[in-house]
């Protein structure tokens, strides 16, 4: 960190220039995001519903061909024969399309047809699609997993175009109070934007090589602005603090600012990004490209605020202050708020351990009453969105599992497994969909919707049943058997990947704090606090809410993301108490002075990142309304309950037992240096 102060100082302009070269590179390639995600990444690996995926798109005819439905309602009675007939023809005649048998029942006909590829390229040609059946029915409606992920690809990118528009004016408010001044205020939101464009650029390259979700947009965007914010805000706060006492000099505030604010955005970005990409355990690709893309942003959002923002600061030089809002910057600097809470925590350290404790701890009970769902296909749109509406009557009207298709394979004699199929409890109808070689494939309609705990548990019981039924194997598949796969994933690994994400953030605190006592205590105090968020994320959706449980994805993401933003905070925190400490203050006095100087930005930071978070959370899509409100909720438990209290009351408890390593590991770890700021009393 000296080293790199002194290249900053000695070569401002030069860093700026490589961002805005980088910048200038990455502007065209940011824009192409957008073309390369895709709504795919769901499949698991070796699971059922991926073997007979992989084996249908291999073996047989049109297993390549995502299915769609052309909807056609009679007015008062059934629809004529001759408006199927002209649909089905118009059908016909676009390219590699195969029209398959209506299905007609009290005056609601379904035209089944296979589109070639795989989701994302039959999503692509929803548009045209839809025009020509509109240009031949005007009334009627297509239906069909591709048509619901290009709806809820655009309800998506209006969403995040009306969070930015939410998000940016209201955090530059945030941070007008925060700096008190114009200038300073400007640096966070400059730093957002740049980081910004520059994820959106590396995203864009590695969608040329690998698959990346759609939902990597919005999860990159929100951690993003939330991040580079608050590093910036935490890296003008202490420079401001530093030049104070060093008479101006910009070279010893940079170097005093990157040795301690700068050493703990280091540990911090490198802690969420560990966080984020426990993801990856889960073996699903929709994780994987989160993991990547939140991954990214962190890298990305510490490099910009340990130098852009460095670079910037000297350029300005005392330009920082312009344009301050002087009567209210020397009320702040007073931190009577602070000091005043710093004494009593310090002061009854006990009941406010407990009571923080117990607080979070009742904000966790609803999580032992925690539904998980799979919401997919037209359950995944907003219940007033036409698409939803029409694919809920469609299926009310014919059969609840009428857009859900079960695709089965067995060695059994074609015959014999067809009636045993249409035999089994829970199946509507069924049909022959061809051999190969011995290879059998049924297409069946389920009597329950998909991805419902009923269609859940139906697959489950076929594939127990049906290969006793047969005396031979049989693979269940199809969109409602991907949901209890994925839930049996996510069981299976969830364990595995909150320990990993534990373990490597324990050793990561070890090496920035020396000490065995406190990186402990992070991650007790961490795992309770996302304990606490899914609790209330719970109460939220499922108890107050019209939810019918919460997305499969939260749960994992949401640990994640509050696993990694929580250490973010207790990083500052305790690099500001172990700085204090180290330049001879007393245990409680380092305490005082790290609640006193890092309780307000850090509160302000906070504040910023629940409006980002907030702002996501108003999206229409159910998905990401949890998600969003989650991350915020986690936010304000850890900048409150955590940070203000039960924080600096297990500090103060522990006393210099903080601080404790053994010989052997204290040799492996020197102790830095740091440059203790003027005290406040």
């Amino acid at each position: 960190m000296k080293r790199l102060s002194a290249f900053i100082v000695r070569h401002p302009r030069l860093v700026v220039a490589l961002w805005v070269v980088a910048l200038a590179l990455a502007a065209f390639p940011a824009g192409s995001l957008s073309d390369r995600v895709s709504n795919g990444g769901y499949e698991v690996a070796g699971s059922q519903s991926d073997k007979v995926e992989r084996l249908n798109a291999a073996r047989f005819e049109g297993g390549r061909h995502q299915p769609l439905y052309a909807v056609l309602r009679g007015n008062g009675g059934e629809v004529p024969p001759a408006r199927v007939k002209a649909l089905a023809v118009a059908l016909r005649q676009m390219p590699e399309i195969r029209v398959l048998a209506p299905q007609s029942e009290r005056g609601v006909t379904l035209v089944p047809f296979l589109v070639p590829g795989d989701i994302a390229a039959a999503q692509k040609q929803v548009g045209a699609i839809r025009t020509t059946v509109s240009r031949v029915d005007p009334e009627a409606q297509v239906l069909g997993e591709a048509a619901v992920w290009e709806e809820a690809t655009a309800i998506a990118e209006e969403d995040l175009s009306r969070a930015e528009t939410l998000a940016l004016p209201l955090t530059l408010l945030v941070l007008l109070v925060a700096f008190l001044s114009v200038v300073a205020a400007g640096l966070p939101i400059l730093l957002a934007l740049v980081s910004l464009v520059v994820a959106f650029a590396t995203l864009s390259l590695l969608g040329m090589v690998i698959d990346l979700s759609v939902y990597v947009t919005n999860t990159v965007t929100a951690i993003m602005l939330g991040l580079a914010i608050d590093y910036s805000l935490f890296i003008i706060t202490r420079y401001r603090e530093l030049r104070k006492g060093n008479g101006g000099d910009v070279a010893a505030s940079l170097e005093g600012t990157l040795q301690t604010t700068g050493r703990a955005i280091l540990f911090s970005g490198i802690t969420i990004a560990v966080g984020l990409s426990s993801l990856a355990m889960v073996g699903v690709g929709v994780f994987n490209s989160m993991a990547i893309g939140a991954s990214l942003a962190a890298a990305i959002a510490a490099l910009g605020a340990l130098t852009l923002v460095p670079a910037l600061l000297c350029l300005i030089g005392s330009g920082i202050d312009r344009l301050q809002l002087r009567p209210f910057a020397r009320a702040a600097e007073s931190a009577r708020l602070w000091r005043g809470l710093a004494r009593s925590v310090l002061a009854r350290p006990w009941p406010v351990l407990l009571g923080a404790i117990a607080l979070l701890a009742l904000c966790a009970l609803p999580l032992t009453g925690i539904n998980l769902t799979y919401p997919n296909g037209y359950k995944l749109l907003p219940r007033d969105n036409q698409l939803q509406q029409a694919s809920a009557t469609t299926a009310r009207v014919l059969s609840p599992g009428a857009l859900d298709q079960l695709v089965i394979l067995t060695t059994a004699p074609p015959r014999r497994a067809l009636a045993t199929v249409r035999n089994a409890p829970g199946i509507a109808s069924a049909s022959a969909a061809g051999t190969s070689g011995r290879l059998v494939r049924i297409l069946a309609t389920p009597d329950v919707a998909g991805n419902t705990p009923a269609a859940d548990d139906l697959v489950r019981e076929l594939r127990r049943s049906l290969p006793r039924a047969l005396g031979q194997k049989a693979l269940v598949g199809g969109d409602p058997a991907v949901g209890p796969d994925l839930l049996d994933r996510i069981e299976a690994r969830f364990p595995w990947m909150i320990a990993a994400a534990c373990c490597l953030s324990f050793l990561l605190l070890l090496i920035a704090f020396r000490s065995l006592v406190v990186p402990l205590k992070a991650v007790l105090t961490n795992l309770l606090s996302v304990a606490a968020t899914l609790g209330l994320v719970c109460l939220l959706f499922e108890g107050l809410g019209s939810a019918d449980g919460i997305a499969w994805f939260v749960p994992p993401f949401l640990f994640a993301i509050v696993f990694g933003l929580s250490m973010d905070y207790e990083i500052f925190l305790l690099s500001r108490v172990r700085d204090e400490h180290l330049a001879g203050a007393s245990n409680d006095e380092a305490v005082t002075q790290a609640l006193v100087r890092n309780a307000r930005p850090i509160t302000l930071a906070a504040l910023v990142m629940m409006i980002v978070f907030l702002a996501f959370g108003m999206a229409k899509l159910e998905t990401f309304q949890q998600l969003g409100v989650g991350m915020a909720i986690a936010v304000f438990l850890d900048a409150t309950v955590v940070r203000c209290a039960l924080v600096p009351a297990a500090l103060a408890l522990l006393g210099e037992r903080n601080w404790w390593l053994p010989s052997p590991l204290a040799r492996l770890f020197p102790t830095p240096r740091v440059q203790r700021s003027e005290t406040i009393s």
